[in-house]
This record gives structure tokens, C-alpha cells and sequence, in this order.
């Protein structure tokens, strides 16, 4: 497989609201980078949630997103895409916005994972950078 890695011990972040949180990042060789989220829950159900905000288009694909901005394309493969609830938030048009305020042109991208009380899960994203596509006039 290859590639560099970093985790990162999240814990103290989630103090109270999980028992153990961690992230891993891996630029692999081909220049694409996975991300991966391992958290344990406490003695209740949660639904965690994976949030991205871009300026890019953002397109449903069978096995994750694909954001197109500016000629250039990202691919998110999720692996567990078959477990995960995937919304897409227009932020411009954010109802009472808590935290961010509106973002005009700017969609969040909003990852819900259900997770059963004492339980450990994982969420694999998978961003694969395209080629640069030229736009002649």
C-alpha cells in the first residue's frame, strides 16, 4: 500500500462524548490522500457526524462524491457507503446557522454514521485528485 501516515489522538476533544476518537491520514504515493475516523462510543447510541465544506459542485457517485471546481475534479470514495447517510447543504441558504453563518456558494458536506452504544466504528474517505481538465474559449 504505501505511502506516509499521521493519527491523531482526538480524545480530549471528545471528552464526554466519546470513549475513544482517532484520526489517521496517509498521503499514499499516487497523490491521494484517505482519511480514516475510528471512534468508540460511550454507554449510549450516537450518530457522529463527518462535515466538509467546499466551493465545488458536488455529485452523488455510486461509491462516494465527486467535486468538479474550476476544471479539476476530486473524487471521495467513502467505503462505507452502504452505512452512512450523505447530506448536501446549501450553506448560502442555512436556516438560523449555529456555528459557520451562510457560506454564499459553498455546500457542506454532511457524513451521519449511527453508532450503537459501546461500540467501535470507522469511517474510510478516499480523496482521489483527477487530472486538470483545459477549458479553451
Amino acid at each position: 500500500d504505501g505511502g506516509a501516515s499521521v493519527e491523531v489522538n482526538l480524545d480530549s476533544s471528545y471528552a464526554g462524548q466519546a470513549a475513544r476518537v482517532r484520526r489517521t491520514a496517509t498521503l499514499r504515493p499516487d497523490t491521494s490522500v484517505v482519511l480514516t475516523d475510528t471512534w468508540t462510543t460511550l454507554d449510549r447510541p450516537t450518530e457522529v457526524s463527518f462535515q466538509w465544506l467546499t466551493r465545488a459542485t458536488v455529485t452523488r457517485e455510486p461509491t462516494g462524491l465527486r467535486l468538479d471546481q474550476d476544471g479539476r475534479t476530486l473524487r471521495l470514495g467513502i467505503q462505507e457507503i452502504a452505512t452512512v447517510k450523505i447530506e448536501l447543504q446549501d450553506v448560502t441558504t442555512l436556516h438560523a446557522p449555529k456555528f459557520d453563518g451562510t457560506l454564499p456558494g459553498f455546500t457542506r458536506i454532511v457524513i451521519r454514521i449511527p453508532t450503537p452504544a459501546n461500540t467501535t466504528r470507522t469511517l474510510t474517505l478516499h480523496a482521489i485528485p483527477g487530472p486538470r481538465t483545459v477549458i479553451l474559449p
